[in-house]
């Protein structure tokens, strides 16, 4: 009577089990916390880094900069009118330069810099190889001084840009220190030397990629026209800073970097960059230089095209905030079409140049 009575109050039909309404309700909270906890790993996976180059005041720094590139003619043909010459002008030339310099921030704010003191230490220029034709072959082997070798400049930021200041010539007036240095070499003086041009401009995580395509075409632009700016005759430096102008003008690239990983304070950055230039404006080379020489042309004409294809890999110390190390490299290829007239006479060129290109660097905090 009991059991029925029981049964009876609590039909079997309706139970409510606590464990049946429990059994779903823990299930789908069960579920909803491993779905939460996935995410939250996955969120906590994904850390931005700062990859910006920061500075302190005080801090003192060693910048290594060094640049390998060797050129070599391939493939050329030389005609004088429909006469083709029978012998090809040889182009084997190898330029090495290393710069280091050690500074000391006097001033920053926001971890920029705004004044500091920068001692380059003596370097040269190495010119090495090969060029010429026939009886008129030349054997390279010279050194040119870097012009900012063994100088001690101060360099402060201001409104229009940098004010230079050479410690070493300061019992000169101001106006005379660096008189003697070219805009190029001047340009070349600034407060982003620090490989900043490759790196992001905010926080990226682990497989994140930037482009890097202007600052690299207006870093090659500055190297390779301060470069032309340093030979001996000033006429042949202004000549030939015009023509690098011109032409790298019509640059484009596509070069990314990427973050590939991050050990410990280290971050691994790697670099690709595939850069082609194609030139046909002659006229504006013509324009540009030709009141600077008597030995131009009357009229230029043709086509000049350039790859470049490098890859590298960077090494980031978060913990310093500077690229600690850095190795680029990879090869070019030219085609050069072209024909020259003047009084009468017209010369044709054709040929093909391949060459190699080695950047290599870092930023050491003392």
């Amino acid at each position: 009577l009991a059991r029925t009575s029981a049964r009876s109050h609590s039909p079997r039909g309706n139970s409510m089990n606590p464990s049946r309404v429990a059994l779903p309700a823990l299930t789908v909270l069960s579920l909803a916390g491993l779905v939460a906890a996935g995410m939250t790993a996955r969120e906590e996976g994904r850390v931005a880094h700062d990859l910006r180059a920061r500075f302190e005041q005080g801090a003192k720094y060693e910048i290594t900069n060094a640049f390998e590139m060797s050129l070599n003619l391939d493939d050329a043909e030389m005609k004088f009118g429909e006469m083709t010459l029978p012998q090809a002008p040889t182009v084997n030339i190898n330029i090495e330069f290393e710069e280091v310099a050690n500074e000391e921030v006097k001033k920053a704010q926001d971890g920029k810099i705004v004044e500091v003191i920068r001692a380059y230490e003596d370097s040269v220029v190495l010119v090495s190889g090969e060029a010429g034709m026939g009886e008129m072959m030349e054997e390279l082997d010279e050194e040119e001084e870097n012009p900012l070798s063994g100088r001690t400049l101060r360099i402060v930021k201001t409104d229009d840009g940098v004010e230079v200041t050479d410690l070493t010539n300061d019992d000169l007036p101001a106006e005379e220190q660096l008189e003697e240095l070219t805009d190029e070499a001047k340009a070349g003086v600034d407060l982003e030397s620090h490989f900043e041009f490759l790196l992001p401009a905010k926080t990226v995580e682990v497989g994140d990629t930037w482009d890097i395509g202007k600052p690299f075409v207006e870093k090659i632009t500055k190297m390779m026209t301060a470069s032309a700016a340093a030979q001996e005759d000033p006429e042949d430096g202004e000549m030939m800073k015009d023509i690098f102008e011109t032409i790298l003008q019509n640059m484009e690239s596509e070069a990314t970097g990427k973050l590939e990983s991050v050990d410990g304070n280290i971050a691994t950055i790697r670099y690709v960059v595939d850069a082609k230039i194609t030139f046909d404006d002659f006229a504006t080379i013509l324009e540009r230089i030709g009141e600077q020489t008597d030995e131009m042309p009357d009229e230029m004409d043709g086509e000049v095209t350039l790859s470049m294809n490098l890859k590298g890999v960077g090494k980031f110390d978060l913990e310093a905030h500077q690229m600690s190390d850095l190795e680029m490299g990879g090869d070019f290829e030219l085609d050069l079409a072209m024909t020259m007239s003047q009084m009468d006479m017209e010369m044709s060129m054709a040929g093909e140049m391949s060459g190699s290109l080695e950047l290599s660097g870092g930023v050491s905090k003392q």
